[in-house]
């Protein structure tokens, strides 16, 4: 009887379990894998499936999952985790391999080559011949001169940062009429780098290697040039900031040295002959060296501040001006001023002068090394303001590429520039009338043109007044 008693109590059980009745003897409710209560009337609604995303993990919710970004690898070799924006690098071609560079110069480095620019070739030539005596007077007028043409210069390079003069005056006049101008800088450049090569050929032509070809040494010099313009502007600026010190401490040795060959009665009397031979070899010391530095607004968008330009070109205004100022001083002090008009080359005369005992003499050489310091970067200078000019009117991407043609016609050009010696010193007395356009003239017109087209943007950006 009480078998039967309990299976009848055990299949009550197993029904009321099946048809979900709560069953007063039911055990407690377990927790099982699927984390479902057994044992109450309440649907369970189904458990969601993990979902596994990119930074592993686990959410067991709906809500969505926003996607983690993917990592960026940018031209430094930093990873960055983030959407944040990054200075894109410019990349050029160089030796079959692809290269990254900003180029970008710092004002220590743009300093050197402005000053070592206007020194090089006018350590060895000279300028302002025609004064005489009163060499030194034409050259403190010269730097006077300059300062304003130097106002106009920066002030365009800072109306539009980041821009040469090729892109300003595209942006300024037009396409067509841009391409114009930027053609006239693109010749002047490209003809001043050939007459500052030709300068070192008759250098070496006539006190070093007279039996020689002038074609060669040229042609071995350009090559040097054309593979330091294809290294870029930034290359060429750390290679002058190292060589700027070696080329003053040369010239303040030389300016030791010589003192005891100094002749100061050679500079009286004082404008002997009028005030005419000085205003002439001011012009002459304007155009060349100072004003030469124009070449400079077509490679100075590579400045790392737009602001930076009067620091440079002013700095370099006044320390390659001292060391022009100090040149024809010391010749004339130390050969007299009749003696230099039938020389070419006085500055290495008066260093060859210098005789201390019998330890100290013949040091024309090392003024040979100096000289060729600064018609390096001289040549370079004018080498890639023509490359950068030629790329920029023919919608080139990379002017490394033209360099050594545009280089071998720049030799080309100076081989058959002049026939003599004496057409090269009679040129550098006239040639203030050449430069003039390019100097000043040219300068002043894309001036008001830059004053004008950055006054209309700025009214254009203004809101309108209702």
């Amino acid at each position: 009887m009480s078998g039967n008693h309990e299976r009848q109590k055990t299949n009550r059980k197993s029904q009321n379990r099946r048809v979900g009745r709560p069953c007063p003897t039911a055990p407690k409710s377990k927790r099982i894998a699927n984390r479902k209560t057994v044992g109450s009337d309440a649907p369970v609604p189904p458990t969601p499936k993990s979902k596994r995303i990119a930074n592993r993990k686990t959410v067991g919710s709906d809500a969505p999952v926003p996607p983690t970004p993917k990592p960026k690898r940018i031209a430094n070799r930093k990873i960055v985790g983030s959407d944040a924006s990054v200075r894109p690098l410019r990349s050029h071609k160089h030796g079959g391999r692809e290269h990254l560079s900003k180029e970008v110069i710092s004002d220590k480095q743009a300093i050197t080559l402005v000053t070592v620019f206007l020194t090089g070739t006018t350590f060895l030539v000279g300028t302002a011949g025609q004064a005489g005596n009163d060499m030194w007077i034409s050259i403190i007028i010269g730097m006077i001169l300059a300062i304003p043409v130097y106002l106009i210069y920066c002030r365009i390079l800072s109306l539009f940062p980041t821009k040469g003069v090729f892109e300003i005056v595209e942006h300024a006049f037009g396409k067509l009429m841009g391409k114009v101008i930027g053609f006239l800088y693109v010749w002047f450049a490209f003809h001043l780098g050939a007459l500052v090569l030709r300068n070192y050929g008759e250098f070496i032509n006539v006190l070093a290697l007279p039996e020689t070809p002038m074609i060669v040494p040229m042609a071995l010099f350009i090559l040097l040039c054309i593979w330091g313009v294809k290294l870029g502007i930034e290359v060429l600026g750390r290679w002058s900031e190292s060589f700027a010190i070696v080329f003053y401490v040369l010239l303040i040795a030389f300016a030791i040295l010589d003192v005891a060959e100094l002749k100061l009665e050679n500079l009286r009397p004082i404008l002997y002959n009028g005030f005419g031979p000085v205003l002439g070899g001011a012009f002459s010391a304007f155009a060349f060296p100072f004003a030469e530095a124009v070449v400079f607004l077509c490679v100075f968008g590579s400045l790392k501040d737009s602001k930076s330009s009067y620091k440079v070109y002013f700095s370099g205004l006044l320390i390659g001006g001292v060391s022009i100022l100090y040149i024809p001083i010391r010749n004339v002090a130390v050969v007299g001023a009749d003696y230099l008009d039938i020389l070419y080359f006085p500055s290495y005369t008066a260093i060859a002068r210098i005789n201390i005992g019998t330890f100290l003499q013949r040091l024309e050489i090392v003024a040979a090394i100096e000289f060729l310091i600064g018609v390096f970067i001289k040549i370079c200078i004018c080498l890639l303001a023509t490359c950068i000019g030629v790329a920029k009117i023919f919608e080139l991407k990379d002017y490394r590429k033209i360099v050594t043609p545009i280089g071998f016609l720049m030799l080309n050009l100076s081989y058959l520039m002049y026939d003599s010696t004496m057409e090269m010193v009679e040129w550098t007395k006239i040639s203030f009338l050449y430069k003039l356009p390019f100097q000043v003239i040219l300068p002043i017109i894309i001036w008001i043109a830059c004053e004008i087209k950055s006054r209309k943007t700025k009214n254009e950006s203004l809101p309108a007044k209702p």
